[in-house]
């Protein structure tokens, strides 16, 4: 289920080794027969301010991540079988994290090749 985590790495996060699948929901959004579809994971020991990594998959076949970096996600929505939205959270000027009220969106397609990224990212 969860093929492509070797590629993803480990967490760039001071103290933590793994990415924890306890924490993943892949009834949320992994579908081995859309298009497109995804798993969400956060690291070991996570906290409420803890960046995750957005898995995706094409028919179950893990083709890469949303970003190339961990980021503050909020909703995931499916669009359709080939199209997913992500909220994407940040801090505005002179805000804390845990009180973040920045928001961007994101949508991914599959084209049928590929993933094509349109939207913004924080």
């Amino acid at each position: 289920m969860y093929a492509g985590l070797e590629e993803v790495g480990p967490p760039p996060f001071d103290g933590r080794d793994n990415w924890s699948t306890e924490y993943a929901d892949p009834t949320a959004g992994y579908d081995p027969c859309a298009d497109l579809s995804w798993i969400s994971l956060l690291p070991d020991m996570p906290t409420g301010s803890t960046p995750a990594v957005v898995m995706l998959y094409h028919k179950g076949e893990y083709v890469g991540t949303t970003t190339a970096e961990p980021r503050w996600t909020g909703r995931i929505e499916r669009d359709s079988d080939s199209q997913i939205t992500v909220e994407y959270i940040y801090a505005k000027d002179g805000e804390p994290l845990g009180l973040a009220s920045g928001r961007t969106y994101a949508t991914f397609t599959w084209n049928g090749d590929k993933v094509v990224m349109e939207g913004e990212l924080p």
